[in-house]
């Protein structure tokens, strides 16, 4: 299954040297130099995964941790043939081993694990180099889920750090449905790309202890003397160090949008219209301050997408306020906003003296998030889907995941319900009355019981949520329900009802409308047999 490359590399791995033992394995704190922040190690028994777009950060990557521990990469011929070629000075490290891929005719698991095994007896740090545009055989089975977790307990037994380059677009529609449905397997999630103009570090998410690390670095490529690469951490602060900020006298704004037409505003105030060019107002690196309004959701994207010009131009010590007006924003929208660039989101119960109150206490404020490279990013990662309602089961157990990712992401509350109707009520009628009014709330009943998603949703919130999708105060929807509001018990009671549906299909209802007068619109909700399955004669 495996076969070592020959040559040099092949007679280092007779006299690897052992590693120091050591929990411990890699220090990462050199690897970015002018990086003040304090980095996680990487740790004997983890396994991480970094996706990249070039074999350049891979490279980078793998010659940084192989200076520090015995290092075996396994990979297809082409990967290794690469490397060979292009990186001549990265195969001189002793500590380096290479191996490719060698396709056997029936593949078993098995079998792989214990070439796996084989091959990396004198190696403490496995690095499996998966190109994810064309996987081979050997790289769909090393991505099975099912096999990762086998895999993964291995390497916690024997002492093993798995690292895993996956090669691919960020998009990558099969990268993205294995991170689904496997990311959960990995202790981090690196997401590394050219952006323009410079590389992104994306960390989705680090776990140590009790603590969760995130970031996104904004990296500078460099080219040293030798022809080698190394990358550079980009301060944005460094192009406003040179303006020097006002605090209390710098220049405050509100847009017309933000107050009612008439209404006074202290003489420290300008009020402007909406798409007034504050660069021609303020320098780069200001301070000043700037209050905008959004009247409704359906100007969220327009708001934001002006607050998020506004950050990117002028950088983090401008102090962007957004308020609310005649409708107050959900937790998500909230999230879109500050994601975007806002220091604040102000309720619209705030009257404007309270507001520019509020606002005037804002002096020092920094935004210390790191913007993406566009708007598009922002929109991508942050906006719903507008699904809602009852689902089948499949589709409803598929939204799940999608939407928890997503929450869990952005850390957002989310709640799943199961349920049995209460006294007089059937899971039908219960899903004839489910008036969804949020993008994220779904409903569906499998294995005979139902199950409702609130998404973006906290806990203390819940049944206010189910009376306004129900009509019903929830004390008499239920004879009893388990609200589950963890990410992970989430996903897991998600992942054990999968298993349940591939044992034991749950029909589908067939919801159908038929118009009642000209107003009302009443929900026929018939059983449906899940499409391919066949019910037993005897049944």
């Amino acid at each position: 299954m495996l076969a070592t490359i020959i040559g040099s590399i092949a007679r280092a791995s007779r006299t690897r040297t052992t590693a120091t033992r050591s929990h411990h394995l890699i220090s990462l704190q050199n690897i970015i130099p002018n990086i003040e922040q304090r980095l996680p190690p990487l740790v004997a028994g983890e396994t991480h995964c970094f996706v990249v777009q070039s074999s350049i950060w891979a490279d980078f990557f793998i010659e940084h941790i192989s200076m520090q521990q015995s290092t075996l990469v396994l990979g297809t011929a082409d990967t290794v043939e690469r490397m060979q070629r292009y990186t001549s000075d990265l195969l001189s490290n002793k500590n380096l081993h290479l191996a490719e891929w060698k396709h056997s005719r029936w593949l078993r698991p098995s079998s792989l694990l214990r070439s796996i095994a084989q091959a990396a007896a004198g190696s403490k740090v496995i690095v499996f180099n998966v190109n994810y545009r064309e996987l081979s055989a050997v790289e769909q089975a090393l991505c099975n889920r099912t096999f990762l977790l086998r895999l993964k307990n291995w390497a916690s037994a024997n002492g093993k750090l798995l690292i895993f380059t996956l090669q691919a677009e960020i998009d990558n529609p099969d990268l993205r449905e294995f991170l689904n449905t496997s990311a959960r397997a990995f202790g981090s999630l690196h997401m590394i790309y050219q952006g323009q103009p410079n590389w992104r570090w994306l960390l989705q998410y680090w776990f140590r202890g009790y603590t969760i690390n995130r970031w996104n670095w904004e990296l500078e490529e460099q080219r040293l003397p030798n022809g080698g690469i190394t990358f550079e951490f980009v301060n944005h602060d460094n192009f406003a160090s040179d303006t020097r900020r006002l605090g209390e006298k710098a220049p405050r704004f509100i847009c017309d949008a933000g107050v009612d037409e008439g209404e006074f505003l202290p003489s420290e105030w300008q009020k402007i219209v909406y798409e007034t060019d504050l660069r021609d107002e303020l320098p780069q690196g200001s301070d000043a301050l700037v209050i905008l309004g959004i009247s409704s959701r359906d100007k969220l994207l327009q708001v934001a997408e002006r607050v998020f010009q506004l950050r990117k131009y002028f950088g983090p010590y401008l102090r962007i306020i957004v308020r609310e007006r005649d409708e107050s924003l959900r937790l998500q929208d909230e999230r879109i906003l500050i994601s975007s660039g806002a220091n604040l989101v102000l309720p619209s119960e705030l009257g404007t003296r309270r507001v520019i109150g509020v606002a005037e206490t804002t002096v020092g404020f920094k935004f210390t998030h790191t913007l993406p490279d566009n708007f598009a990013d922002i929109k991508t990662s942050q906006i719903m889907d507008d699904v809602r309602g009852y689902l089948a089961p499949g589709m409803f157990l598929d939204k799940v995941l999608t939407l928890e990712k997503k929450a869990e992401r952005q850390a957002l509350d989310s709640v799943l319900i199961r349920a049995e109707p209460g006294t007089g009520l059937t899971a039908h009628t219960l899903v004839r009355r489910f008036s969804s009014r949020r993008p994220g709330d779904i409903i569906s009943v499998l294995q005979g019981q139902v199950y409702l998603y609130l998404y973006g949703c906290r806990e203390s919130d819940v049944s206010n949520v189910l009376y306004m999708n129900f009509g019903i105060p929830s004390d008499n929807l239920f004879k009893n329900e388990v609200r589950i509001v963890k990410h992970g018990q989430i996903i897991d009671a998600r992942d054990g009802l999968v298993e349940d549906e591939h044992a034991a299909p749950s029909p589908v209802l067939d919801i159908q409308y038929s118009s009642r007068g000209e107003s009302s619109v009443t929900r026929k909700v018939v059983e449906k047999t899940a499409p391919g399955v066949r019910k037993a004669d005897f049944l």
